[in-house]
């Protein structure tokens, strides 16, 4: 499932600031029947933070995965009815679609999501029902008037050990480690003059032999239903390898947040392995999950696709258009990546390519996969950076070793790699023909490493690409700002004419940088005209403007900056604004976007307790080794100190990190990132932990917007103003701080 996200949310008035918090892992648990991706046994699979659940009608095979250890256990019920009828129950709004593997007679579509499924008659007068959420399975034994409950023998299969521990728990020993089953709970509901009353009762688990377990009851209305409810829980015992973790976050039309990222729980055949498979056997796919935010309680899953192949798939960047259209850059490293029968480039070009595609949910069939392709040469290649247009064609920059990749021809702009590492445009039309697909490719670099993380185009049609160089001879052109490299890297933009032919179609590059490392990291056209940029700098004597919020350089090894460059201007006014943004230690930027009335909001990571801060959510918040994410708003228009609309911290123990930041219709910021802290702060003083300090996604929301509400000084406006619900992190096991460079445009 979807597992990993901390959320702050907006809520309407009726909701109040200490709501409390609601988890992406408390997403309920969802089943789908088999559609052909299990063994034929599996008449029912879900998949949660950390397990993949198989159902037979024998019993279920819960796989669980950890950074360490995997486990499999077969839970069966000793004694009974060795072929109940399965039932799904409750159908959700969500769906699943697979496309795995190059052979689309296999790629399933619209597969029903269910909350609960029942094994009906598992003993006579007695159904067991199974739900759960994030780290908890659930499985409600519902004994019928007259039925007999002792008979109900509970197998372990797989289990090394079943013991009692003092809470009357079952302690189950699996691969080195524990987890748990909780002492049951037990319930009827009694009708009593007219009304139903709901009465606990008494209940217990009972050893015995070959690790089955029975259950002991106290007094209960033998006339009356009895429900009892044992809770399956592993949060802390495994890591949990099997996630979903966002590194790529939209917003469509309506509202809806769309999220693309790695995935280690689609299903795949088990090819009569047992016990099953929890995961692909090679790494991990892409995945695309459509998420409504609701005013109260967990969000809803209303979408939810899979695309990858043998090896390791990776989603990095999503746009979605207007007419709900979705569109994906990653990495794939599958030879039987789906492809479409209009691909650029149907076979893998080397050991890692980039790939692009568009998905359309409301089409029928394999048609739902409107375009797929290869991006890439003889080597390794990145596609790091994505931008859609008005007419629906894709802008993807990237990165890579090839030296050549097939959309770029001859006549490019640049035609080949002049050094270790170049980076690329591609611009793709994919509702065309292969053979018209492509409508601008070129490499574009100089003799050393290139790397691209920002793409755009504005309305004339003119692209830009952003990223950081450690060339030399990196083309620029018209009146340059920073015509040469000043260290070992700087950061860089070029605008291209695509209409033009031959070199002139470079209308404008620069350098942009100090004496040391520069990293451009996102990038961000606004309406007149100006490129606006984020990333980090080591550099003291990085340039920026007299109006800047932070003149000077403030860390002992990195600091974010924020610039704005107008092509249009002479390269001595070419820089319009430009600050450092820091503490004292480590600061690093890698999300942007622009705001109402000229303000800038920006997102990263920090190591510095003194990181400037206005309106926060924790004011004064002490930070210790580990990072926490960070989110800022800055005025350009008010120069010093006064610039500052917003600023705070966000995270706990462990690194977090702030990666995207979008504005939402509704006038909120809805940020993206991941978290390794098994406290990451809610609005109403509880824990969602992250179960072994993995580290999992988050989704963040301030509402109001900050610059708004926020603009009076700083400190005197408490969290509950600006916060509504933050939902906990849980699951994954991604463990890098930084992510890949990435970067988007508008």
């Amino acid at each position: 499932m979807l597992s990993s996200a901390a959320s702050v949310l907006a809520a309407p008035a009726a909701v109040t600031a200490g709501a409390a918090a609601q988890a992406f892992q408390s997403v309920p648990a969802w089943f789908e029947p088999n559609q052909g991706y299990a063994d034929p046994q599996v008449k029912y699979y879900s998949r949660g933070a950390g397990y993949t659940l198989f159902m037979e009608k024998s019993g279920v095979v819960m796989n669980l995965a950890g950074e360490t250890a995997t486990a499999s256990m077969r839970i069966s019920l000793a004694g009974g009815n060795s072929g109940p009828e399965l039932e799904a129950l409750d159908p959700l709004p969500g769906r699943s679609d697979y496309f795995l593997g190059n052979q689309p007679n296999r790629w399933k579509r619209a597969v029903p999501h269910f909350a609960r499924v029942r094994y009906r008659g598992a003993y006579p007068g007695i159904d067991v029902v199974y739900y759960g959420s994030g780290k908890q399975l659930e499985y409600d034994f519902v004994v019928s008037p007259g039925a007999d409950p002792s008979r109900i023998r509970i197998k372990f299969g797989g289990a090394q050990s079943v013991r009692l521990d003092e809470n009357g728990s079952l302690a189950i020993g699996l691969a080195g480690h524990e987890i748990h089953q909780l002492r049951p709970l037990a319930h009827q509901d009694v009708l009593e003059g007219g009304r139903s009353r709901r009465v606990a009762v008494e209940a217990g688990y009972v050893l015995a032999a070959n690790n089955e377990v029975s259950l002991v009851l106290g007094q209960y209305d033998k006339t009356c239903t009895l429900v009892i409810d044992p809770i399956l829980t592993y949060a802390g015992y495994f890591g949990g390898s099997v996630y979903d973790v966002p590194a790529g976050m939209t917003i469509d039309s309506t509202g809806n947040v769309w999220l693309t990222g790695a995935s280690y729980s689609a299903i795949t055949p088990p090819e009569g392995t047992e016990p099953y498979k929890a995961a692909p056997s090679a790494g991990a796919d892409v995945f695309v999950a459509k998420l409504r935010i609701e005013p109260s309680g967990p969000p809803t899953l209303l979408y939810l696709t899979y695309l990858g192949g043998a090896y390791d798939d990776r989603g990095g960047q999503i746009e979605v258009d207007t007419t709900g259209k979705v569109y994906l850059a990653g990495t794939t490293s599958s030879p039987d990546f789906p492809v479409s029968s209009n691909a650029l480039l149907s076979t893998a070009g080397g050991d890692q390519d980039g790939f692009a595609a568009k998905l359309d949910p409301d089409a029928a069939g394999t048609a739902s996969l409107v375009y797929s392709t290869f991006l890439g040469g003889e080597l390794y290649d990145v596609a790091s950076a994505l931008y859609v247009d008005p007419n629906g064609l894709m802008l993807v920059g990237g990165y890579g070793a090839s030296v050549g990749i097939k959309a770029v021809q001859t006549d490019a702009l640049q035609a080949y790699s002049q050094g270790s590492w170049d980076a690329f445009i591609i611009q793709i039309d994919p509702n065309a023909a292969a053979a018209q697909a492509v409508k601008f490719a070129t490499y574009l670099g100089g003799g050393g490493t290139d790397m691209a993380t920002g793409v755009a185009a504005d309305r004339a049609g003119n692209i830009y690409l952003s990223g950081y160089t450690m060339s030399d001879n990196f083309p620029v052109a018209g009146d340059s700002y920073q015509g040469t490299l000043r260290s070992a890297s700087n950061a860089f933009v070029v605008k291209i004419d695509p209409t033009r032919s031959g070199l002139d179609r470079l209308v404008y590059g620069t350098y942009i940088g100090g004496s040391a490392l520069d990293v451009a990291t996102a990038m961000h056209l606004d309406s007149a005209g100006g490129i606006w940029l984020t990333g980090y700098t080591l550099s003291p004597d990085f340039p920026v403007t007299a109006n800047a919020y932070q003149p000077t350089f403030a860390g002992v090894s990195t600091d974010v900056f924020l610039a704005r460059l107008d092509p249009a201007l002479p390269a001595a006014q070419a820089l319009t604004y430009s600050t450092f943004f820091g503490g004292s230690a480590t600061d690093i930027g890698y999300g942007i976007e622009l705001l109402g009335g000229g303000r800038v909001a920006f997102v990263g990571y920090t190591l510095s307790n003194d990181l400037p801060l206005a309106g926060a959510l924790a004011a004064g918040q002490t930070i210790g080794l580990a990072a926490d994410a960070f989110v800022a708003v800055l005025d350009p228009a008010v120069p010093g100190a006064g610039g500052l609309v917003y600023s705070t911290f966000f995270g706990g123990s462990a690194n977090d990190v702030a990666a995207r930041i979008k504005l939402a219709g509704t006038g909120s910021l809805l940020v993206a990132g991941y978290s390794g802290s098994p406290e990451l702060p809610v609005t109403d003083g509880s824990q969602r932990p992250s179960p072994g300090g993995s580290t999992s996604g988050f989704i963040l929301r301030l509402d109001p917007l900050p610059g708004e509400v926020l603009s009076i000084p700083s400190g005197s406006i408490s969290r509950e103003q600006n916060v509504r619900r933050i939902i906990g992190a849980s699951g994954g096991a991604v463990r890098a701080v930084e992510p890949q460079p990435r970067g988007y445009g508008r």
